[in-house]
């Protein structure tokens, strides 16, 4: 039930953000990393988005997630990357811009991932979009990104067996809490990458931090032979005085095996091991702890019984009573916010039409006292339309692209002209067309022309 519950509100939930969103009001052209110079210390992302819509709205640019990608599943990482965004500032229709984000760090090379970035306009719509990127250097005969080519030209770049080395400055070890925000602070040596450091418990006396392993040890805990081997190999006596009290045993697992990361047995399926009450006896000659002997008998449940048992547990009608009234004031609520954004749109068309109507109207007041008192003065002879126009009143000129006018008179209104189409007399908007001064217009201009 609840399942179902978090299907519909999400439902209504996105047709009220497709309802209530302006279409395509923003547009993304192109994407990536701005080029770098020499000594550069953050990388600029950046996003070109153009406003088609018909209103100037303002901008905010936001991170959502970055995430680093790597051929190890245990190193993926979305959390060390934090880019710096904020308010881009108006966008007017028709302008196009770069949002640009910004990542300081001083290791910006052999980064490999994904940045999912918000872009936040008026009305708190936004528009997610994912920008990849890959900052990977290779020696010298290999291909370079053409943003980086400035970043390291001039330099050696050497072949390293990790990421995590510099390749910058002869393969030494990166420093990771610099490199990966505090996430990863332990390099590993065996490995060559960075991890995050295992978290000790706070009382010094009774665990010790293994740097060799990167892990905690229990002066209580069993500790293995091979353990013993690797601290010595290291020559750290002191802290092979600290293990004295550790007994060097091994765990039998039965029906499971050993983990080497966790130390401990993984019993396979039906399998259990011996609890503390259950101790006794439970041991091998050699005192060794046997672990995954207990076999699990699973009491099967028919499905009916299950069914039975859920609708005739008293908490059910509750669960059920809650499920509807929340499903109930969702759909009201719901309905309500696509009715309120259905109706602002519909205010909004209505104004804009009566706006631009009222506005001709005075044009034509305005081109008819012009009229009488006598033709204005203008440069051009002629015009071609760019881009199409609808004629919202009958003193508006229906034009077509690739039509020409003549006869062309400046208005006293701003952005509007007044010509001659297809032997008809109108005014039209200016940003539509194309002016030719006398001398200037194509051959074809009379043909076109009536």
């Amino acid at each position: 039930m609840l399942h179902i519950l978090m299907s519909v509100l999400l439902t209504l939930a996105l047709l009220t953000m497709f309802v209530c969103s302006e279409s395509r009001t923003l547009y993304i052209k192109d994407e990536g990393i701005l080029p770098m110079q020499k000594g550069d210390v953050a990388l600029t992302f950046y996003i070109t988005v153009k406003n088609t819509g018909h209103y100037s709205v303002g901008i905010d640019v936001e991170m959502y997630q970055c995430c680093l990608d790597d051929p190890e599943p245990e190193y993926k990482d979305c959390k060390s990357m934090v880019l710096i965004g904020g308010h881009q500032g108006m966008m007017h229709p028709d302008d196009s811009r770069n949002l640009t984000l910004i990542y300081p760090n001083m290791y910006l090379t052999d980064r490999v991932g994904t940045c999912t970035v918000d872009i936040i306009h008026t009305g708190n719509h936004y528009l997610r979009h994912k920008i990849a990127f890959d900052t990977r250097i290779y020696p010298r005969n290999t291909w370079i990104p053409v943003f980086l080519r400035k970043y390291i030209y001039g330099m050696v770049v050497y072949h390293c067996t990790s990421i995590d080395q510099d390749r910058l400055q002869s393969c030494r070890p990166v420093d990771c809490i610099q490199k990966y925000n505090g996430y990863r602070n332990y390099f590993n040596t065996t490995y060559q990458r960075c991890q995050p450091a295992t978290k000790c418990s706070s009382s010094i006396k009774e665990t010790i931090f293994i740097p060799e392993w990167n892990g905690c040890k229990d002066r209580y805990q069993v500790l293995l032979e091979h353990d013993r081997s690797a601290l010595s190999a290291h020559n750290d006596q002191s802290m092979l005085r600290h293990l004295t009290e550790m007994d060097i045993q091994n765990s039998i697992c039965n029906h499971g095996h050993w983990n080497t990361e966790f130390r401990v047995c993984i019993c396979d399926a039906g399998w259990r091991s011996t609890s503390t009450q259950e101790l006794g006896g439970q041991y091998s000659s050699q005192n060794i702890p046997v672990m995954c002997n207990i076999a699990i008998q699973a009491q099967p449940v028919s499905l009916v019984v299950r069914i039975y048992k859920y609708f005739t547990t008293p908490k059910w009608n509750a669960e059920l009573i809650a499920t509807v009234v929340i499903l109930s004031i969702s759909l009201i609520l719901s309905i309500a916010l696509l009715l309120m954004c259905a109706w602002e749109k519909i205010k909004n068309r209505k104004a804009y039409s009566v706006n631009r109507k009222t506005s001709l109207q005075k044009l034509a007041e305005s081109l008819g006292n012009a009229s009488k008192g006598g033709s204005a003065s203008h440069l051009y002879e002629y015009a071609k339309v760019l881009k199409a126009n609808s004629a919202l009143t009958e003193n508006e000129l229906e034009l077509s692209v690739g039509d020409w006018i003549r006869n062309l008179e400046k208005t006293s209104s701003v952005g509007w002209w007044k010509g001659t189409c297809h032997g008809i007399t109108g005014v039209f908007p200016s940003k539509c067309v194309k002016f030719y001064k006398a001398g200037e217009c194509p051959v074809d201009s009379d043909s076109d022309t009536n």
